[in-house]
């Protein structure tokens, strides 16, 4: 799925004026956001974030999702069982 950069802000509830920067966007929004969905669900998100040349800002976000098999569906499967207490850090290992 594709969407132009201001409606996926919106869809992702980060407030207008925000996270201008397309690197802060993508470590305080996207990579926060992937993580979780990819460990702690059963389903697995790619966020490819688009510019018309390498230093254009961003203008469009590309979402593609499938579901998780395997040793990955069983790890998420396995963390979400777990406690909260530390998941954090466990995510990011």
């Amino acid at each position: 799925m594709q969407f132009p950069i201001n409606r996926f802000r919106e869809l992702l509830g980060v407030p207008p004026g925000s996270y201008s920067d397309g690197q802060d966007f993508r470590r305080k929004v996207i990579e926060p956001a992937t993580l979780e969905v990819n460990r702690l669900s059963d389903m697995h998100v790619d966020i490819e974030l688009r510019r018309k040349h390498p230093r254009a800002a961003i203008h469009e976000v590309v979402v593609a999702w499938r579901k998780q098999e395997g040793d990955e569906f069983r790890a998420s499967m396995q963390e979400r069982d777990r406690s909260k207490i530390g998941r954090k850090a466990r995510l990011r290992a």
